[in-house]
């Protein structure tokens, strides 16, 4: 009998289990980390398709063997590999041994009739004190000057990037409900966007201004070859990836336009503090506004508004009214 490839196990595996797309791509990338080589070229495609950089990355252990092949030896070393490591936290290092654990227990079990074995360690197991320790924005609110700074740039840069960023930073939505938006779900005439979230479905509220340059955005959109009905798409015509998200910022941080460490959660963040903080909004409406599940009231039940109360009520509390004029 032939035995599979490592590829054709991963998938496997991957493909066993209902796990968010998040949630794959994070067991790929740990997999990734045991197996792929140590050197890999990166491409950074962050603003426009004449600026990709290459450079070269490190890039885990490198296991080049067969799944069947590993041995208990081979684990310790990894888990060796791992404690030491400096730039990484602990988490995530634990994270990517638990993720290498669960595979090969779903391999020993799924490709038994291989007589694949290997003794998981568990006593030679242990975790060292010091590690990096994980960072965390949890407390960063951008600056208007900030704001008006990442849109500037981006507004020069990418009008597509410009659209997509000024839709996340006024309507504050998670990046998971962002990224799920299709073309359908955005009415630039009514000024709202719906998504589907971990909170089921939402409706956010977005500016005059946003909807005239989006009327504009869409004009582009259509003209796009391309099978996918998302809203945004990279210049490769693929989906937005929250790491994606990510190095835009990392780019436009480089460049000095914003200081903080800012994530796309901390535009949600900032839009809720500076409504409450800056313009007294009180939390009924803050909650309204950003499509928050209420534990002291039920508002669908015992409040009454409708979209244009709602509109009214996100014109009125909107802290960029007069940025990027």
């Amino acid at each position: 009998m032939n035995r599979p490839d490592n590829d054709t196990i991963i998938e496997q595996y991957l493909n066993h289990y209902s796990y968010s797309k998040q949630s794959l791509n994070m067991r790929k990338i740990s997999l990734n980390y045991f197996f792929k080589e140590k050197i890999i070229d990166k491409t950074d495609y962050t603003i426009n398709d004449d600026k990709k950089k290459i450079y070269k990355e490190m890039a885990g252990f490198h296991f080049t063997g067969h799944i069947f092949d590993i041995k208990t030896n081979t684990l310790i070393e990894y888990f060796e590999y791992l404690n030491k490591l400096k730039n990484v936290c602990l988490t995530t290092k634990k994270n990517k041994w638990a993720i290498l654990i669960s595979f090969l227990n779903f391999s020993l079990e799924y490709y038994r009739d291989f007589n694949f074995i290997v003794v998981i360690p568990k006593k030679t197991i242990m975790w060292q004190k010091n590690h990096k320790k994980a960072e965390s924005n949890r407390l960063v609110l951008a600056s208007i000057e900030e704001i008006k700074n990442i849109l500037d740039y981006l507004r020069e840069e990418n009008f597509s990037y410009y659209c997509l960023f000024r839709l996340l930073i006024e309507t504050g939505m998670r990046l998971g409900e962002f990224l799920s938006i299709q073309i359908n779900d955005l009415n630039v005439d009514k000024r709202i966007v719906n998504c589907r979230g971990k909170t089921g479905e939402k409706t956010y509220y977005f500016s005059e201004r946003l909807a005239k340059e989006l009327s504009l955005y869409l004009n582009g959109r259509s003209k796009l070859q391309s099978k996918l009905t998302l809203l945004f798409l990279t210049s490769q015509l693929k989906p937005f990836s929250n790491r994606l998200i990510q190095k835009i910022l990392e780019r436009i941080r480089s460049k000095g336009k914003i200081s903080n460490w800012i994530t796309p959660h901390t535009f949600r963040r900032t839009l809720n503090t500076l409504r409450k903080r800056n313009m007294k909004c009180d939390n009924e409406t803050a909650k309204i506004l950003l499509g928050h599940k209420s534990n002291d009231v039920n508002i669908d039940d015992y409040t009454i508004y409708d979209y244009a109360d709602k509109l009214a009520l996100f014109d009125k509390y909107n802290p960029y009214l007069n940025i990027s004029q």
